[in-house]
């Protein structure tokens, strides 16, 4: 009597199921999966790690990085708005030292206090480092590589360093 193997097939909601356990846990080992896994409701049992290893290497690997691409995209758009955000309350800061420097200076014709003095150049270099930087970064942001690699092409263009992409 030939051996003939049964290949149970478990359905794709589980193997997603299965999937998220894998990417929860860490990307753990086949045999770390298959302890933490619940049995399939309609096979009845869970996958062996010689299969949960085929899922992990044929399926599993690209969707985590998939995922991972996503949360890095997620991370860069958080980071960029903060940054933002920070930039807009210096460019604030700036504004009100300039201010409070000017008040002092009109209200004290001849004496031109050093502390009033530095405090506006100080507002005013701070102001100047801010303003614009959150509209560049946000349309940096919103860049594709190819245009961003255009964009820092153009600027390589323009001083003597040279810069060749790899391909």
């Amino acid at each position: 009597m030939p051996n003939t193997r049964i290949r149970t097939i478990f359905t794709e909601q589980y193997q997603r199921e299965a999937f998220t356990v894998w990417y929860e846990l860490g990307k753990p080992s086949p045999q770390r999966l298959y302890d933490a896994l619940k049995p399939d409701e309609i096979v009845g049992r869970v996958p062996s790690p010689k299969t949960l290893q085929e899922w992990i290497a044929e399926r599993f690997r690209d969707w985590g990085e998939e995922l991972d691409g996503e949360v890095r995209d997620q991370i860069n758009e958080m980071l960029i708005a903060e940054k933002v955000e920070m930039a807009k309350r210096h460019a604030k800061i700036g504004q009100k030292m300039q201010s409070k420097a000017l008040e002092y200076l009109d209200s004290h014709e001849i004496d031109t206090s050093a502390s009033a003095v530095r405090l506006l150049v100080e507002g005013l270099r701070i102001e100047q480092e801010n303003v614009g930087l959150p509209q560049a970064l946000k349309k940096l942001s919103r860049m594709s590589d190819e245009d961003l690699l255009a964009e820092v092409m153009k600027i390589t263009e323009k001083t003597e360093v040279s810069f060749e992409p790899n391909e």
